[in-house]
């Protein structure tokens, strides 16, 4: 029972995340979800007679409660810091890209000439394209 409690204490210590919040943390929001269900599930089973199908499921309910903290949360946070630094990285290729391909302009934004020039030059590939 202590335990439980005090497993509390240690969610600042295991949250890796580099955000914090689960407003852009889509995965923590579905885990922490299930996280209330199963606390939900737990509580229903404590008001219940100490049977046979209710120890085995209070059992494996507090087996989840415990491996939420210890071992979900950080890998989910874990996996969502590598899912935000590959969008970061590919952010950064792009407009790489996007300005090695403008000239006239030092900014990732490309300039309204060189947009145009590409547009018109897709254009007349697509209109070669006999694919169509």
């Amino acid at each position: 029972m202590f335990g439980a409690i005090l497993i509390l204490m240690v969610m600042s210590f295991v949250d890796l995340g580099q955000t914090r919040g689960l407003q852009f943390r889509p995965l923590s929001k579905i885990a922490y979800f299930i996280f209330v269900v199963n606390f939900l599930v737990l509580m229903l089973l404590g008001a219940k007679h100490v049977e046979s199908p209710y120890i085995e499921l209070g059992q494996i309910c507090t087996v989840y409660y415990f491996a939420h903290f210890l071992i979900i949360v950080p890998l989910v946070s874990l996996f969502e810091n590598s899912l935000i630094e590959l969008s970061n990285s590919i952010n950064n290729n792009i407009n790489n890209i996007m300005q090695s391909v403008c000239t006239h302009t030092t900014t990732a934004v490309m300039c309204a000439t060189c947009a145009a020039a590409q547009v018109a030059a897709h254009n007349a590939a697509v209109g070669n394209c006999m694919h169509r």
